[in-house]
């Protein structure tokens, strides 16, 4: 009797007393995830810290979990899920408690956490919305506290819900992170070595990653454009002058702008030291080497200005690489509740012209009742400018439904995760999403032949990846890419330094001032074939495009290779191979009037030569058997 009393009295009267630390609030199917990038990120800092300066050296901040679960269970699926990703899981404090209670806020320190991450439970859009308000709440009424110690994130899954929780806690930052993971997907599909280079970007988990630095005294004055040389472990992409303010970061990328005082540097590399790290003997050489090569200035001559149209087309397309050029049909298999979004960067990053096939089990009023909801208009024809969107109900997982979709011309295919209800396990999902992949491939296969059909596949459990790790086969079928690790890396990037994710978030969204990711082809930078290292190709991109190179992908690799280790490797490049340089480009976009029709003065022509053209729609159900596809015969079934 005495023990379970003074448990029962542990649990309810003891804290956690700690200060500048980590505070997660709540457990769902991403809690798991969150802590691997957290620890991942210690892990790298630790294995580059033997060749570190002093001032880089730094002690792990501890970490609290505040989750309606017992301290036990928490601790053992850490220690299981760290096991298997071979990070250890030291200095993580577990509390049971109500997150939506201020005593049990109070018990882990939350006035005194330097973060503050609320995840969302993952049971429906509505519902993890008003738990992550609800915690909201109670922060923002712990006693005796009138301004939180440290930043305050929060999961949260629509723009409405963003602007309630800034009106009851001004400091949270609110993350629709499930935006960011559309534009990853959709890139994927379309030009797939730009959202690889995303997908690397948004985790600790992978290579490089994107660091803010301060400017180092002796190169105070320096130009932008020779301070590249420098720093021989990474890729200097930009510069944050001092005026600019941590909530609203624009990278500058002048490269005569001399440096000054205050002012930090924006880095690519695969750790914090290897940012830190620069080459103080090259300083008295910087400079000597501007002058472009012979073929530079021809490549420059030919080119002209025509590089920068090629960024945002006359029909408003945003083409970020060869890859996204002409007319595309694409299948998107699943509409959850954000399809809109999905098909909002369709629009944005597809040619006029290009199809969208929707394949889902959900009836076409609740569709088209989301997408007016979504954009706030009932006119379903005014909803997009370049693509033609046509709808099908039925299961993706059976074949006659597949059989459906116009599969002998599909150029790719975007295989979303689609839960039946808001309280399906994310591991079910995954295993439909699997079904459909497998039929799906070997429909593609006897309809397409040999030739190449992307296919992205949304998957959404960790335990699935480990699967996929240890079955090439399945892997083969196409890319997977697993949302709520990206999800939580791009919560992990917004707790250890909240201007990164600032940027980031600006060079995903196609609105953004910071700039633009994109591939491009040799043919644009290579006369015929010549022999030339990073350093070399580095200068003829900005020479031409008044970009900075990132790294590139050579087609006979799987992967894009960013912030290459060994810059001054000479290489063989051919002006006609299909190897892509991946370039952060400044916004140049050209503006068009609203009441201007995206397609005047383009020829639009349809994707097959033995068809006609096919009318644009917000909104078109699928085609009955016998039913011409005309304007007069839209409608709903």
């Amino acid at each position: 009797a005495i023990r379970v009393m003074l448990k029962h009295f542990k649990e309810m009267y003891s804290r956690i007393s700690t200060t500048g630390h980590v505070l997660i609030i709540g457990w769902g199917d991403k809690t798991l995830l969150l802590l691997s990038e957290l620890l991942a990120k210690e892990k790298k800092e630790d294995e580059a810290r033997s060749r570190c300066y002093r001032w880089c050296c730094r002690r792990h901040r501890d970490i609290v979990i505040l989750a309606n679960l017992h301290e036990v269970d928490m601790r053992l699926a850490v220690q299981m899920h760290m096991r298997s990703e071979g990070l250890k899981c030291y200095g993580i404090s577990y509390r049971r408690g109500e997150p939506t209670d201020r005593t049990e806020l109070m018990k882990v320190s939350a006035q005194f956490a330097d973060d503050i991450l609320i995840m969302g439970s993952g049971e429906g859009v509505r519902s993890s919305d008003q738990q992550i308000i609800s915690t909201l709440l109670a922060l923002g009424a712990l006693p005796g506290v009138s301004k939180l110690h440290g930043d305050v994130f929060a999961e949260i899954q629509t723009n409405q819900s963003v602007t309630v929780a800034k009106t009851i806690l001004p400091a949270v930052e609110g993350i629709v992170a499930r935006y960011a993971v559309n534009r990853v997907l959709v890139l994927r599909a379309l030009v797939s070595s730009i959202g690889f280079t995303y997908l690397e970007l948004v985790s600790f988990r992978r290579g490089n990653d994107v660091y803010i630095k301060k400017v180092p005294s002796r190169l105070v004055g320096v130009a932008f454009r020779d301070v590249w040389e420098l720093f021989e472990e990474s890729v200097v992409i930009g510069v944050l002058p001092l005026c600019v303010g941590a909530l609203s970061p624009e990278i500058t990328c002048d490269g005569d702008r001399e440096l000054e005082d205050g002012d930090k540097l924006v880095l690519l590399a695969r750790s914090m030291c290897a940012a830190g790290r620069w080459a103080r003997g090259k300083l008295s050489h910087i400079g000597r080497n501007r002058t472009s090569s012979p073929s530079g200035k021809a490549l420059q001559m030919a080119a002209g200005s025509s590089i920068d149209a090629e960024l945002v087309q006359a029909d408003g397309q945003l083409l970020l690489g060869p890859q996204a050029v002409g007319p595309k049909v694409v299948l998107m298999i699943g509409c959850p509740i954000d399809f809109p979004n999905i098909l909002e960067a369709l629009d944005c990053y597809s040619a006029t012209g290009s199809e969208v096939h929707v394949l889902s089990p959900k009836s076409l009023e609740w569709r088209r009742q989301t997408l007016s909801d979504y954009f706030g208009s009932d006119d379903m024809d005014a909803l997009w400018r370049r693509i033609f969107v046509r709808h099908y109900v039925g299961s993706p997982t059976s074949l006659h439904s597949l059989e459906m979709l116009p599969l002998a011309h599909t150029t790719s295919v975007i295989i979303l995760a689609e839960p039946i209800t808001d309280y399906e396990a994310p591991l079910a999902v995954d295993s439909r999403n699997l079904t459909t992949v497998i039929s799906l491939r070997g429909l593609l296969s006897k309809a397409r032949g040999s030739k190449k059909v992307k296919v992205v596949t949304e998957l959404m459990d960790p335990k699935t990846s480990q699967v996929l790790e240890r079955n090439a086969g399945i892997r083969q079928l196409g890319s997977f890419v697993y949302s709520n690790a990206v999800t939580t890396g791009v919560f992990a990037m917004a707790a250890a330094e909240k201007c990164v994710y600032t940027i980031l978030k600006d060079l995903v969204d196609p609105a953004g001032d910071g700039g633009t990711i994109v591939a491009a082809s040799m043919h644009v930078f290579i006369n015929d074939t010549e022999e030339l290292h990073f350093l070399e190709l580095r200068s003829r991109v900005w020479e031409i495009c008044g970009g900075i190179l990132l790294g590139w992908r050579r087609m006979s690799c799987r992967y894009p290779d960013l912030n290459p280790r060994n810059k001054e490797e000479r290489l063989i490049w051919h002006q006609h191979s299909s190897d892509e340089l991946l370039i952060l480009r400044p916004r140049r976009l050209r503006t068009f009037s609203e009441d201007s029709s995206p397609m005047c003065g383009v020829e639009t022509s349809s994707s097959f030569p033995d068809e006609r053209p096919l009318p644009s729609s917000g909104f078109l159900p699928a085609q009955l058997p016998g039913m011409a596809i005309t304007k007069e015969s839209r409608g709903w079934s």
